[in-house]
């Protein structure tokens, strides 16, 4: 294993070890459980809505793909806060709800 060391001050030793993370790592790295998604009925533009809670709060995040003939500032507004409104009326529990919007044809 390679490594490097430099000294600061006389107290103080600096190590570099390699990345658990890097291709040459004999760490296994396993998947994160899938977040649980929730459905919006009659919302086309939604592509995934996932939440997650810590067990104190629980927040949201919708991903939304809206058709490029209608990217208007104003149309792309109240999708989002509808998508809001929708997402807070599934799971009234949830304490945050953030909404990312993308055009269909870029995503």
């Amino acid at each position: 294993m390679a490594w490097a060391a430099c000294r600061l001050r006389p107290s103080v030793t600096l190590t570099l070890f390699p990345s658990p993370w890097s291709s040459r790592s004999r760490i296994r790295q396993r998947r994160a459980p899938a977040l649980p998604r929730l459905t919006l009925p009659n919302f086309p533009e939604v592509h995934r809505c996932e939440y997650a809670t810590n067990g104190v709060s629980e927040a949201a995040h919708t991903v939304l793909l809206i058709p490029d003939a209608e990217v208007q500032p104003s149309h792309v507004q109240a999708l989002t806060r509808r998508a809001v409104e929708q997402t807070l009326a599934v799971r009234t529990s949830r304490a945050e709800v953030a909404v990312s919007a993308y055009r269909a044809g870029n995503y």
